[in-house]
């Protein structure tokens, strides 16, 4: 997808250093703000990471790219996660190490916030408090979850939203790169349509705007230096820190509208809710609907089109998100399922044959996770995998009641 972008980086009014660092490539589609802590050492600490997202963006682009071509999308995805968590690592393994040799280099640690771009969607690799927000149709939405004490708490339950602005500690990160020898790193993935905004911005951007400011600069007709008009937005406000945006324009298209352009893809939100009103989901908190919500792909189809066959191998297992199905069996409709409802879940864990055949009464929306991705989750994040597993479990449990039940009644 055709793509341009405009980076800019500021040292705002009051600091004498710029901490932050920025990585942009419009040829390889790579992108990534860093944005050093430590007083000494905070700049280094964001070269550092930087420096390893240019030597790892040649190899991930092409990653990007073989995924249009690849029979195996869901483990082409994997593998870019892969290459992701590794580029984090080895900046974190490096990081880590010099500041222990080091004593000008101890305590430095830096955020870290990467966007790639493949054909249809843009991959996301998140640690520390530095965003990525996405610009769809006049609304903003943030694609990532700040990693500070202040929100840990917050999603504890133990301190309110309101109370976490002006919580004693609330700038104090709980992750970011260089702290600790392991590092837990957010990984994504979002489907992308022609005419998108992504912004990828330090704290001295969202610390210093409201996001309805930062949504008015990004709308407006005609600006030709959006990242640039972003720091003097930060800066208006007294300009307290460092601030850095990329901000990475996807180009809009003509083409005759179908039913399928018609379904766009959900918004990332959205997304997060829609999976959390699902069944294998319901033991899940936040963070952990994040770490499965990478490994969901939406699939959209028209009226008439069949999902499974009967008989056929299947891996895949499928949530209705929006639309209604009608599930055959030997030729005989049996049921019709609507937003909510799904099936694959034997096929999921045991790839037997499918028992049904599934077809879209009308234009339908739908979760799609494979086996082979519920099992590189599984290897990933037991205790996540272990609730879905016991989830799984309670469905069939009460199918068999219910099959039990209805042999009882007809005898």
């Amino acid at each position: 997808m055709a793509h341009r972008s405009w980076a800019a980086t500021d040292l705002g009014r009051t600091l004498r250093e710029n901490h932050d660092s920025l990585y942009a490539n419009d040829q390889l589609g790579v992108y990534a703000v860093a944005d050093g802590a430590n007083v000494s050492a905070g700049e280094f600490a964001a070269l550092l990471f930087i420096q390893a997202v240019t030597e790892a963006a040649p190899a991930l682009s092409v990653a990007a790219k073989r995924m249009a071509r690849c029979d195996d999308p869901g483990r082409a995805r994997r593998e870019i996660f892969d290459q992701l968590q590794s580029l984090f690592d080895r900046a974190n393994s490096d990081l880590v190490q010099l500041s222990r040799d080091d004593a000008n280099l101890r305590g430095a640690t830096t955020t870290a916030t990467l966007l790639l771009l493949s054909v249809d969607g843009a991959f996301l690799a998140h640690v520390g408090d530095s965003r990525m927000y996405l610009l769809r149709q006049g609304e903003l939405q943030r694609l990532t979850e700040d990693h500070t004490l202040a929100e840990e708490m917050v999603r504890a339950g133990k301190i309110s939203r309101d109370d976490a602005h002006t919580f004693r500690y609330r700038k104090v990160l709980s992750r970011a790169i260089g702290e600790r020898p392991v590092l837990a790193v957010d990984l994504g993935y979002v489907d992308a349509m022609p005419g998108d905004t992504f912004l990828v911005c330090s704290d001295g951007l969202h610390e210093s705007a409201q996001e309805s400011d930062i949504c008015k600069v990004l709308t407006e007709g005609g600006v030709q230096r959006p990242a640039s008009r972003l720091c003097e937005l930060a800066n208006s406000s007294g300009g307290p820190d460092n601030v850095t945006c990329i901000v990475i324009s996807l180009a809009r298209v003509s083409e005759p509208a179908t039913m399928i352009h018609e379904l766009a893809p959900i918004q990332h939100n959205a997304r997060l809710a829609a999976l959390g009103q699902l069944f294998f989901c319901k033991h899940l908190t936040d963070d952990e609907r994040m770490k499965v919500l990478r490994y969901v792909q939406e699939v959209r189809v028209l009226a008439g089109t069949t999902i499974v066959r009967e008989g056929d191998a299947g891996s895949d297992l499928y949530l209705v998100v929006q639309g209604s199905l009608d599930v055959w069996v030997g030729g005989t409709k049996v049921n019709t399922m609507t937003a909510g409802q799904h099936f694959g879940e034997i096929a999921l864990v045991s790839g037997q044959p499918r028992s049904a055949t599934v077809v879209a009464r009308d234009p339908a929306r739908l979760f799609r996770i494979g086996r082979d991705d519920f099992f590189d989750l599984s290897r990933r994040d037991q205790s996540v995998a272990v609730k879905m597993l016991w989830a799984f479990t309670q469905s069939l449990a009460q199918r068999v009641t219910d099959l039990s039940r209805q042999v009882a009644q007809k005898h």
